[in-house]
């Protein structure tokens, strides 16, 4: 599936799809991924929860992801805590797999 409205993310699952970069007018960069059918119908969940779009996905993802990684470079732990702030799952391999 190929988009050209406020997404800044175009998905395709053509299996030809390569990662690609391409720009508009505003200097607003474009990819092309491919996606497996599950992995596209998750991007779809995840926008629908959000009440957003999977361009929207992507751009809160790679910002949680930057987050991520530069408390991991700080020396900090990064998880989900539970009610009482106790870490109750820590997310490990961030910064180094």
């Amino acid at each position: 599936m190929a988009t050209s409205n406020e997404n800044a993310v175009v998905v395709r699952s053509e299996s030809h799809a390569n990662w690609a970069g391409d720009s508009d007018d505003q200097g607003r960069i474009f990819l092309k991924i491919d996606l497996s059918p599950e992995a596209n119908a998750l991007l779809d969940d995840l926008a629908h929860k959000i009440h957003g779009t999977k361009g929207e996905v992507f751009r809160r993802a790679v910002g949680l992801f930057k987050l991520a990684i530069d408390a991991v470079e700080q020396g900090k732990r990064v998880g989900a805590v539970d009610s009482d702030q106790e870490l109750d799952t820590e997310f490990v391999g961030i910064v180094n797999g």
